[in-house]
């Protein structure tokens, strides 16, 4: 697997944490140039080198462990050896995280250990045939967990080596474990007139990372930014969090925010949720049992944004939702909101026949199974019972359907529209019926009424629902010959 390939799998987020754990003063970069740049360096010598020289106790063995299993092995497997060596004390659900400014480098919790290995570069959650992370977070450990085949080789061969050939941990962590942020010196100073002062000496690290979601005052010996509402909203579409931002100042300036500060931030947050676009998401609509297990599913539990009523679940990147869903024999039929009829998949004619066009979906022959019958030179076949099929496993019923073959096969012959509201008709909606009704004057009804003997006779005035349409007599079989033609079911015992 080449670097690109690992590299693409992980959030904007995760790329920027492992950019920062080596260094790199990359993470202003799109996530294209950033998976680029990061791949060019992830498997220099030199820089494994330097990464494995930063592992502490546990880290250094949870990544040998996984080496001598040959280079891949099943988390829970690899879990349950480390508990058994004492190597780590917590085995349970992984934390939801994208970066590890929270994780102590001495944490026993087997999650983190994992996280941190990943942000170093050297462990990674091997992907799914869809292309999806085994793991519902990136940074957290999946279903199964490699070693790159650089890594690999270099941590066989350094542990067969002499001891004076290992990696020397570098002379300032000598007594101390890595922290997240290497090389971090200066002190950072978070003053309640929103004013950072980063102490000497400056590292690049930190001054990147303050530039992402702060406007610049000066740099020289002192470095001075501020906190604006602008600069962080930047920042937030970029794919940082304010989480993010709160979480690293408190750990960067070792204190925790000032009250006003941590409250403004809080408050900008909020005002930036309030409306948010994403520029690719899908809207997936079907039976809340559905969309309950599709939620919890492991495949999809990283690109869920929010539920947002029971029948409707927001996600991100509709391709690969739609690729995922295809891998649990879920098709749904597709409306893409943003579709010209320029790019029309099919055309329909007045006798309801589909034909797809030459340059269609390669998956529209399975979505057009849902309300149509194939035919066997290639079309399809608008029939009632498929019809029916379809208006009852759609939400929004035959409106739902009519939007998705308007969308992609254009305008609907009259003729065609009236047959698919009648086939789409519940059973019994249309009857021929024979009651027997009394007619007189309405100001007569309320007086026939007070009689005792004639009250308990009369029901209910006949005020009709339904449209009532006046039939001759004559005409009645033909009536019911033109009904049954066009599908319309009328009950036997209501013929006669």
């Amino acid at each position: 697997m080449r670097p690109e390939d690992i590299l693409i799998l992980y959030t904007f987020n995760s790329l920027r944490t492992i950019a920062r754990v080596r260094e790199y003063p990359l993470s202003a970069l799109r996530r294209s140039e950033l998976i680029s740049a990061l791949a060019e360096r992830l498997f220099d010598p030199s820089e494994l080198q330097r990464m494995l020289a930063l592992l502490g106790e546990r880290e250094r063995a949870t990544l040998i462990a996984v080496v001598e299993a040959g280079g891949r092995l099943a988390s829970d497997e690899l879990a349950h050896f480390l508990l058994e060596q004492g190597v780590v004390e917590s085995v349970g659900p992984a934390r939801p995280r994208e970066t590890i400014d929270r994780i102590a480098p001495t944490t026993r919790r087997f999650d983190e250990i994992c996280a941190r290995l990943t942000a170093y570069g050297l462990l990674f959650s091997e992907p799914k045939a869809g292309g999806t992370l085994a793991g519902p977070h990136d940074l957290s450990p999946g279903q199964v967990l490699f070693v790159p085949g650089p890594v690999f080789d270099l941590v066989r061969r350094l542990e067969q080596a002499p001891a004076a050939e290992q990696p020397s941990r570098p002379a300032q962590d000598a007594h101390q474990s890595p922290a997240v942020e290497p090389q971090i010196r200066g002190r950072l100073i978070v003053q309640p007139s929103y004013q950072l002062l980063l102490l000497p000496p400056l590292d690049d690290s930190s001054l990147q990372r303050l530039r992402e979601f702060s406007e610049t005052v000066r740099v020289a010996e002192v470095a001075e930014f501020k906190l604006t509402q602008a600069a962080l909203f930047r920042a937030v579409q970029q794919g940082t969090t304010v989480a993010d931002v709160i979480a690293f100042l408190e750990t960067r300036s070792e204190q925790p925010l000032p009250q006003n500060v941590h409250y403004t931030l809080g408050s900008w947050s909020r005002v930036f949720e309030q409306v948010r676009v994403y520029a690719d998401a899908v809207l997936v609509e079907g039976a809340a049992e559905l969309l309950d297990r599709l939620q919890v599913d492991e495949r999809l539990a990283a690109l869920v944004i929010r539920r947002l009523t029971p029948q409707r679940l927001l996600l991100r990147n509709g391709a690969l939702v739609e690729q995922t869903l295809a891998l649990l024999d879920e098709l749904p039929l597709v409306t893409p909101y943003t579709t010209a009829h320029s790019r029309l998949q099919f055309s329909i004619d007045a006798d309801g026949v589909l034909t797809p066009h030459p340059t269609a979906d390669l998956l529209l022959p399975i979505r057009l199974r849902r309300v149509a019958e194939p035919r066997a030179d290639g079309r399809f076949q608008l029939t009632p019972e498929r019809v029916r099929s379809a208006v009852a496993a759609t939400p929004d019923g035959l409106t739902g359907v009519l939007k998705w073959l308007r969308t992609h096969g254009g305008d609907l012959p009259a003729d065609l529209l009236a047959r698919l509201k009648i086939w789409a008709l519940p059973k019994d909606s249309v009857a021929l019926e024979q009651p027997l009704l009394l007619r007189l004057p309405a100001d007569l009804l309320a007086d026939l009424r007070a009689i005792p003997e004639l009250g308990s006779l009369l029901g209910n005035e006949y005020r009709p629902e339904a449209a009532v349409v006046q039939v001759a007599p004559q005409h009645r079989e033909r009536l019911l010959d033109v009904l049954s033609a066009l599908d319309i079911e009328v009950g036997e015992e209501r013929r006669t």
